[in-house]
Formats: C-alpha cells, sequence, structure tokens
C-alpha cells in the first residue's frame, strides 16, 4: 500500500481534443463539442458557439505576465501536458513532490443547450476521467460531473460513476431545481449521497461575475468568499443535521474567512433562532467541524488561525494545472505557509485528511 506525504485536495484536468471520441452515442458523436483551429487560435466548437481551448486553466508553471486566457499565441504543445494526459501528470506530481491528487472537473460543453447531448458529453467526460485516473489509481483520485438539471438523472450518473470507481462528486452552489438544498424535494439527492459514502464539493466560480466585463479583477478575489452563503443555507437548512453522514467540501474558496464565519453563524444562531424558528439543535459550527472541510493553495492569514477553524477540516491543494496552481513550487509554499505549526496538525491538512477521504484503498 502506498505511503502518502502530500495530497492535493484540489487540482484539474483538461480536456484532450479527442475526449468525446469513441465516448459518444452514435446518433450524437458528430454534434460533440471538437476543436478547430484557425488564424484566431484553438477553439472548441459546438452549438454554434466557439469557446476558447487554450485559457487561464492551462497556465501552471508560467510566468504570471505570460497568462493568456486565448490570443492565439498559445498552443496546447505551449501547456503542461498532464492536464491532458495521467502518465505527464504523473511526471509533474512527483516534479513537486506530490503523492496524490484529487481531480477536478475540466468539463467542456456545459453550456450545451441541447439536454440529452449535455448529459451524453458529461457520461462520456466521466468515463474518460475514470480511464485517467486508472493510470495510477493509488495516486488519482476523479470527482464526477453531475446533470444537474434533472434529478433523475443526476442520481442515475451518481450511483453509476461511483460503480465505476469515482470518488465524490461536483455539486452546484445553489440548488438546480428551485428552492433550496434544505428543502424536501432535495432529501433524497442527499441521501444517495450520503450512502455512496461520497465527499461532495462545492468549488468557488458557480455564480456569473456582477458584470464588470472591462475588470474582472473584483470578481476574481471574492469569488472565494461568495461560497459563505451556499454553505449557510446548507447548515442553517438542517442538511447536515438530517444527515449526519454527510462530507461536503469547500473548494479553491480558501481557509481564512471561515475564522470569522464560524463565529458570525454561531452568533446569529444564538441571537436569532428564536424569532427565525429555527429548529437547528446545534449551533452551525459544530455542523462544519463534524461535516465540512475547506481547501487553499495560497492562505498565509488562514493557516495563522487553523485552531480556529479546525486542523481536521483545512486540506491543502496545488491546484495544478489552474493559474493559482503552485507548481512547481509547492514544496516551498507548504514549507512557507505551515512553519510553527505542530508537525502533527500540519500533516492533517497537507495529508490526512484528504487521504481519509479519498484514498482509503
Amino acid at each position: 500500500m502506498r505511503s502518502y506525504n502530500v495530497i492535493s485536495a484540489d487540482s484539474h484536468v483538461n480536456s484532450p481534443t479527442d475526449i468525446y471520441a469513441g465516448r459518444m452515442p452514435a446518433d450524437l458523436a458528430d454534434r460533440a463539442p471538437r476543436v478547430e483551429e484557425s488564424g484566431e487560435g484553438s477553439f472548441w466548437v459546438y452549438e454554434g458557439k466557439k469557446r476558447p481551448a487554450i485559457g487561464l486553466g492551462h497556465m501552471a508553471g508560467r510566468k504570471f505576465e505570460d497568462y493568456k486566457t486565448n490570443d492565439g499565441s498559445v498552443k496546447f504543445e505551449d501547456v503542461r501536458a498532464g492536464g491532458f494526459f495521467a502518465e505527464e501528470r504523473v511526471k509533474d506530481m512527483d516534479i513537486d513532490g506530490m503523492d496524490a491528487e484529487v481531480l477536478y472537473s475540466g468539463f467542456v460543453g456545459a453550456d450545451i443547450q441541447d439536454p440529452e447531448l449535455r448529459h451524453a458529453c458529461m457520461r462520456a467526460y466521466n468515463d474518460w476521467l475514470m480511464d485517467y485516473c486508472n493510470v495510477a489509481p493509488d495516486r488519482l483520485a476523479g470527482l464526477s460531473v453531475l446533470p444537474s438539471w434533472d434529478k433523475s438523472l443526476m442520481l442515475n450518473e451518481m450511483r453509476r460513476s461511483a460503480k465505476i470507481g469515482m470518488k465524490g462528486c461536483q455539486i452546484p452552489a445553489y440548488a438546480p431545481f428551485g428552492g433550496s438544498y434544505g428543502d424536501k424535494q432535495y432529501a433524497d439527492y442527499w441521501s444517495a449521497v450520503e450512502e455512496l459514502g461520497w465527499p461532495a464539493s462545492i468549488h468557488l466560480g458557480g455564480r456569473t461575475s456582477s458584470g464588470l466585463a472591462d475588470n474582472p479583477l473584483p470578481f476574481i478575489a471574492s469569488t472565494t468568499i461568495a461560497l459563505a452563503e451556499p454553505f449557510a443555507v446548507i447548515i442553517y437548512g438542517g442538511v447536515l443535521e438530517r444527515h449526519p453522514g454527510l462530507k461536503l467540501i469547500c473548494t479553491e474558496a480558501g481557509i481564512g474567512w471561515w475564522a470569522y464565519f464560524l463565529e458570525r453563524m454561531d452568533n446569529v444562531y444564538h441571537r436569532h433562532r428564536w424569532w427565525t424558528k429555527s429548529d437547528l439543535p446545534q449551533p452551525p459550527s459544530f455542523y462544519f467541524h463534524r461535516n465540512c472541510y475547506s481547501t487553499f493553495q495560497e492562505d498565509i492569514a488562514g493557516v495563522r488561525v487553523w485552531d480556529l477553524i479546525g486542523s481536521d477540516n483545512i486540506m491543502w491543494a496545488s491546484d495544478y494545472p489552474h493559474t493559482d496552481a503552485t507548481w512547481p513550487e509547492s514544496q516551498k509554499v507548504i514549507e512557507e505557509h505551515f512553519a510553527g505549526v505542530p508537525e502533527n496538525e500540519k500533516r492533517k491538512m497537507i495529508c490526512t485528511n484528504a487521504q481519509g477521504l479519498y484514498f482509503q484503498g
């Protein structure tokens, strides 16, 4: 059995150009997203749309001043191949001192309008990701993407993905069928996740920008703390009270803000639960500490208050191969962040918490 010292609890894959080849139903194969090259650059093309094929999700290892969205100057061969090919990824993991990684979505086609086509593409993506992980199954844990617009399809794909070996799933930040995640209509949804023993992850970036297209910096900076509301909705809504076995991951949102937000949620609970008629029997921090985790890459302030958040609830991540990636200097980042933290507490945050969720054989 492999021994682990450092695990990235949030890394990503990028869809290769042939991801849908041989994985789609015959009647939908010619409508699946495909890559087209032109003088403008490389683009995914589907349903009359053109989406950049190379962008901020491919920038690991590049100088910050060389980050590109897609102006035609960056080709597939110019970015890390590990996002596309597992064999290359393992080499980059070795360079970075990563024993294992949890792999979040690089799905292409989330905005496909035809639900049948979008569903088929999601299944194909999940099958591809499982093949990718099987190159090094003791080092790579894949998370399923789900057809969140249809509860029946979602539950079926959840169970199918578990059977083929996926280790968890990504869920929308906000209730996909309307209402709130605490509503009765979501009870079977949460029960299914709980029964599978899957960690369910809410990744940052789920909400659209406030419209400042000319200056995306405010959105990029604040998107981490935007996950405070979805987690408050789930906790105050009693989801974790009714489903004590659930494990929820707040992904790539950082950790420092949790120190204040846990205090704030408890204060709100103690002051306002009477007139709001809350039937939650425990304060919110109880459910966070029992059921929730949050991941980060670089958060010096957060590590300084790790004891206010809980070392059992924090997981470090490299975010390879995205723009926030610490590759290839993850060991330096870890050393700088955890200076002075007791070794047993540090080990939880950089290894054993993630190991317990994703790499238990």
